[in-house]
């Protein structure tokens, strides 16, 4: 059975709209969601009265978001500019379900972006992307 898979941008929004319980748990005041595919940061907020701006990528199972170097010091460039903490969200996503909500056991199919799919989502906090100063 062939079913309709989500696009790269879809995945990005799913994946950020699956953790924004999660970051606001986590102290991050939301004040600006960014889902386009194409710009950073994802999300802006604020931390304990501090400006926070956040990354987040999201990829397939068995795979995690990650972010590349030049990305990295893109983005610590433009927080140290702000006085703003950078934050990164990494999320992994697993299909679970089909649409027909019957459970995929293929490992294969769980990294399939399944439109309409159930998903498992592997997030565990935000990480500082701040350098450390000795």
């Amino acid at each position: 059975m062939k079913y309709a898979l989500m696009t790269a941008a879809e995945i990005h929004r799913f994946g950020i709209e699956r953790i924004l319980p999660h970051v606001r748990k986590e102290g991050i005041e939301v004040e600006v969601v960014n889902v386009d595919f194409d710009r950073d940061p994802q999300i802006i907020g604020r931390l304990e009265g501090r400006p926070a701006l956040v990354l987040v990528r999201t990829a397939m199972y068995p795979d995690k978001g990650k972010i590349d170097a030049l990305t990295t010091q893109r983005f610590l460039e433009w927080a140290a500019q702000r006085q703003a903490l950078p934050l990164f969200a990494s999320v992994g996503l697993a299909c679970m379900k089909y649409p027909d909500r019957t459970d995929v056991a293929d490992e294969e199919v769980m990294g399939q972006p399944i439109r309409n799919g159930g998903f498992a989502v592997a997030y565990q906090g935000l990480v500082s992307l701040a350098p450390r100063h000795s």
